[in-house]
């Protein structure tokens, strides 16, 4: 394969990765129970099944739309705003799956925790590199949608099949109490 698509594919990639984990991230929830790892790729499924979903619209949309190269640009603008995430996280990622618990616990600290907490300013950083590097309104559009979509489904995967559905339940018990 020639360079011209990398991008394209290695964004996919990338994004494909964010929604599995959006996924898992939704099965964790706010319990203290260790999940099996079955649970952990039913629950990556589910995050990649809502993903794929809801990016097949915007996708569609700019494969019709806009010229091959104008995609391209578009999506290695976006790789090299995500890149310096990426590149902490998956490191992270291979130590939390493959080293004892210790080692994942501290990379969940150091590295994934705080990354989940950087995720959306990494997204909108992504759309800004593309809006800023003056690409056609479309673009700039589909790339804004594609980004929103990926910090959706977290919220949608942990509403639909783990009843996520008040991020703060104690909090508002103890306000209706006092």
């Amino acid at each position: 394969m020639n360079g011209y698509g990398m991008s394209l594919w290695l964004l996919a990639a990338v994004a494909a990765l964010d929604v599995a984990f959006a996924g898992f991230r939704a099965a964790q929830g706010r319990t203290g129970r260790w999940p099996t790892v079955r649970q952990n790729l039913v629950a990556a499924g589910r995050g990649l099944f809502v993903g794929a979903g809801l990016l097949v619209l915007p996708v569609t949309i700019g494969v019709l739309a806009v010229p091959a190269p104008a995609t391209t640009d578009v999506a290695t603008a976006m790789l090299l705003a995500v890149a310096p995430l990426a590149m902490l996280v998956l490191p992270a990622l291979v130590v939390w799956a493959l080293l004892p618990w210790r080692w994942g616990y501290l990379a969940t600290a150091l590295i994934l925790g705080p990354g989940t907490w950087a995720r959306p300013l990494v997204c909108a950083a992504a759309v800004i590199v593309v809006l800023v590097a003056g690409h056609a309104a479309i673009t700039v559009l589909l790339a804004a949608w594609c980004t929103a979509t990926l910090l959706v489904v977290e919220p949608i995967v942990g509403a639909w099949w783990y009843r996520v559905r008040d991020p703060l339940p104690s909090v508002r018990a103890d306000r209706q109490l006092a």
